[in-house]
């Protein structure tokens, strides 16, 4: 049960509701459900009854609470007709008043040990388990209520508060029904009233709170008060004790009443801070919001294309630190050069050879029993490995198109989002338009790829070629010596294939990447 107290210039009143914050599996709701059970009450005399009628709404979750609002508790046996014999939903009083100090509190359910039927020990953890829930929170403050009819040492609330406060500083302990303390045992509770044993750094307090016959003849909060009052005042030794500021509901009271300020204030921080994080992401999702229409079609239309077209192209030239789209094709451009340096010739030097597969290698020596002559062979060579040299090309195209594609239409997206219809319409005229610019770099690909087999090996780089060969054939030479061989005919046919297929590999897929870029420029291939 939550009880919330608000000071308040208004009349006294109290609103009981019901929040659910398990469903009927006592699975935790991610939105809890506060609802009012009944209206509001104006006489403090009627709040334990409407109170217990809430509860026994909560307890038969089958049927509408509505129902349960002038339930009338005749049946002896009415407990026994409830649904549940426990639940994890609360109960909420919230009371206002001009005397009513400001206060929030949680009265949890007793923590029992033992139970009369075998099925309800399943009851034992459950409330153990809801009590602990509610004070492990490092911000609450544990309120151990204390039978003085019991040794101290053996009540469960004392334990649990240990557990979740170990050092005692947000535990207040509070001694209930000092009437049954025998005589001659009073020493041991005023000494920890006095703080000189199970210390506490917010100390205890003492209450004597009515007595069950009293509350079943519905005596008045005002008439509990004074009996209460009567008793400190006249009974030994609680007449005598010095620390009056701590015996007595009302002292209590304005303890946590004190504390409460306090833990506000402790936590105003904090507040300020969610506050101010609030505001912010409030003021981001203002600038979020689409601009007012203006009463012109048209121009809507002219402005939102136009800033479709403004932020595509600044995707596409990294302009405002836009650069997610490069970062995507350049990685592609990057396996694309990956793919053709993989498509390097493999030429065996030794029988036994472990790697590429046969059809893949270019065995120089049974090459050159046959005596081919140099240049032939080179050719031979090149224009095979050419061969391979079209499906990288198609594979990373068909990348950057669908790379493309995505970006444009989540552009289209979040630009026309106001108008559904029209995001169909212009996702469809931009894959046409994506679509013919991928035709046209094939065509480029086709002709580039034209180009490099229908020619003779060609370069005017020829210094480069030459430096290129020169440390190939030095490092074949290198290779060759360690298996006592030199062909030195065959190695110059291998340095002159790899100083070539270098030149001309990067030419190619820096054409190529340019092409993808562009999209157009190179005249097609009939």
């Amino acid at each position: 049960m939550e009880l919330r107290l608000i000071e308040s210039p208004e009349t006294w009143s109290c609103q009981v509701s019901l929040r659910k914050e398990y469903d009927e599996n006592e699975k935790h709701l991610s939105n809890p459900i506060e609802t009012k059970f009944g209206g509001p009450i104006d006489d403090p005399d009627k709040v334990e009854l409407m109170a217990r009628r809430a509860q026994k709404a909560l307890l038969n979750p089958i049927t509408k609470s509505n129902e349960y609002i002038n339930w009338d508790f005749k049946d002896k046996d009415d407990s026994q007709l409830n649904n549940l014999k426990f639940t994890k939903n609360v109960v909420c009083i919230e009371i206002k008043g001009s005397d009513v100090p400001n206060l929030s509190l949680i009265d949890l359910p007793g923590i029992i040990r033992h139970t009369e039927k075998i099925e309800d020990k399943k009851f034992i953890p459950l409330t153990e388990e809801l009590v602990k829930e509610y004070i492990k929170n490092e911000k609450s403050i544990i309120i151990a209520t204390i039978s003085c009819k019991d040794e101290i040492d053996n009540q469960a609330v004392v334990t649990l508060a240990k557990e979740a406060d170990p050092l005692g500083v947000r535990t207040l302990g509070v001694l209930t029904k000092p009437e049954m303390i025998e005589k001659g045992t009073h020493n041991i509770w005023l000494r920890i009233m006095r703080g000189e044993a199970h210390q506490l750094e917010l100390g205890y307090y003492v209450v004597k709170n009515p007595t069950k016959v009293q509350r079943a003849e519905n005596i008045k909060s005002e008439e509990a008060r004074l009996i209460e009052n009567e008793f400190f005042e006249q009974e030994e030794p609680w007449n005598s004790f010095y620390l009056r500021e701590r015996i007595g509901v009302k002292n209590l009271q304005n303890k946590l009443s004190e504390l409460l300020i306090e833990a506000i204030k402790r936590g105003l921080p904090d507040i300020r801070k969610n506050v101010e994080d609030k505001l912010n992401k409030t003021f981001q999702d203002l600038g979020k919001l689409p601009i007012q229409l203006s009463d012109s079609p048209r121009i809507e239309l002219f402005r939102m294309v136009k800033n479709c077209s403004k932020i595509i192209k600044e995707k596409t030239t990294c302009s405002n630190d836009q650069t997610e789209l490069w970062k995507l094709l350049n990685d592609q451009f990057a396996q694309f050069k990956e793919e053709f340096c993989a498509l390097r010739p493999v030429f065996l030097i030794r029988t036994s050879f472990i790697g590429r597969p046969r059809d893949e290698t270019f065995d120089i020596l049974e090459d050159f029993i046959e005596n081919r002559k140099n240049n032939a062979t080179a050719r031979t060579m090149i224009q095979e490995n050419q061969v391979k040299w079209e499906k990288p090309a198609m594979n990373c195209l068909n990348a950057v198109y669908e790379i493309m594609i995505k970006s444009v239409c989540e552009t289209i997206e979040t630009t026309f989002s106001r108008f559904p219809g029209l995001v169909g319409r212009m996702e469809y005229k931009v894959r046409t338009w994506l679509e013919e610019c991928k035709k046209q770099t094939i065509d480029q690909i086709n002709f580039m790829y034209k180009m490099e087999r229908t020619t003779y090996p060609f370069t005017l780089d020829k210094h480069r070629m030459t430096v290129i060969k020169k440390e190939y054939l030095n490092s074949l030479h290198r290779t060759v010596r360690n298996e006592n061989r030199n062909p030195t005919e065959t190695l110059e046919v291998m340095a002159l294939v790899m100083a070539y297929l270098k030149i001309s590999i990067k030419r190619y897929t820096d054409v190529v990447s340019i092409g993808f870029r562009k999209g157009s420029g190179y005249p097609r291939v009939p």
